[in-house]
C-alpha cells in the first residue's frame, strides 16, 4: 500500500499482503485542514486500486478493497543470456499461457531506449523453450522480452545485460573499401573459414562460404552492417557502411 501525501509512507503488511497499515503525518499535508489522502493498493498478479480516503485525525479508518486477479499472457519461468563465440543467445521458458500471441525480443545499448529486434511466436518454441540469437551484439547489450496478448495487452520481462568479449578490432584483419556500394574485400593474416553479414539489429542478411571471393553487398539497403569473420584463430567483428 502506498499513501500519497508528501512524506507519509507505507508502514507494513501482514498475512501475505492481505492486511496493511499506513500512517499519515497530518503536518505533511498541503494544508492544515486537509484530511484527504490518495491511497494506492497493489499486489503482484493483481490490478491495483487507486482511491481517495478522508480520515479523522487521531482515529483509525478501516477500508476494505477487492483486487481483481490479472491473467498475464504467459507465465515466464526463466530468462537468460549466454555468449556463444561472438553471439549472444537468449533463452527463456514459459509455463501456462492465456491468449498469448507472441514475444518481441528488444535490445538496448543503454538500458533505457529499447528497439524490437524480432517477433517470436509460440510455434517456434520447443517444449515451451524459446531461443533467439543476437549475431552481432554490442560490447554491452541490454535485453528484455515484451509479452503480447491476443488483445494487444503488453507485459515486459526483467532487463538482462551481457558484456560480449568477442574481439572487435585487430590490425591483422582489415576490410575495404569502407564505406562501400558494391563489394568488400578482406585482408587477413589468418585463415578465414566463414563470413556472415549481420544487420544493425542482429539479423543475418548474407555471407560467403568461399572466402577467396569478394563480398557482394549490392543487394543490401543503405545502412550499417557487421561482418562476422570466423578464422582458425578467433572470431572477429568488423563494422561497415553500405552507401549508394
Amino acid at each position: 500500500m502506498q499513501i500519497i501525501s508528501l512524506d507519509s509512507t507505507f508502514e507494513y503488511s501482514l498475512l501475505d499482503g492481505r492486511y496493511a497499515t499506513g500512517i499519515v503525518d497530518q503536518s505533511t499535508l498541503p494544508t492544515a485542514l486537509s484530511n484527504t489522502v490518495r491511497v494506492i493498493i497493489s499486489k503482484s498478479g493483481y490490478e491495483s486500486k487507486d482511491t481517495m480516503i478522508t480520515f479523522v485525525p487521531g482515529q483509525v479508518i478501516n477500508q476494505d478493497f477487492i483486487l481483481s486477479q490479472v491473467f498475464l499472457p504467459v507465465e515466464l519461468i526463466s530468462f537468460s543470456v549466454n555468449q556463444i563465440e561472438c553471439q549472444n543467445e537468449l533463452s527463456w521458458t514459459v509455463g501456462s499461457s492465456y491468449n498469448h500471441s507472441h514475444f518481441e525480443v528488444q535490445m538496448s545499448d543503454d538500458g533505457h531506449q529499447f528497439v524490437s529486434a524480432q517477433k517470436v511466436y509460440p510455434s517456434q518454441a520447443i517444449s515451451n523453450a524459446y531461443h533467439f540469437v543476437d549475431n552481432a551484439p554490442q560490447q554491452l547489450t541490454y535485453y528484455r522480452l515484451k509479452q503480447v496478448d491476443i488483445d494487444g495487452t503488453e507485459v515486459y520481462s526483467k532487463i538482462l545485460s551481457h558484456t560480449n568479449h568477442c574481439r572487435r578490432t585487430n590490425d591483422d584483419i582489415t576490410i575495404y573499401p569502407n564505406p562501400t556500394f558494391d563489394f568488400l574485400k578482406i585482408n587477413s593474416a589468418y585463415n578465414i573459414t566463414e563470413v556472415k553479414i549481420i544487420n544493425n539489429v542482429g539479423i543475418e542478411v548474407g555471407g560467403i562460404s568461399n572466402t577467396s571471393d569478394d563480398i557482394d553487398v549490392r543487394q543490401l539497403p543503405i545502412g550499417i552492417y557487421w561482418l562476422v569473420i570466423q578464422t582458425d584463430v578467433d572470431t572477429f567483428l568488423e563494422k561497415f557502411s553500405k552507401i549508394n
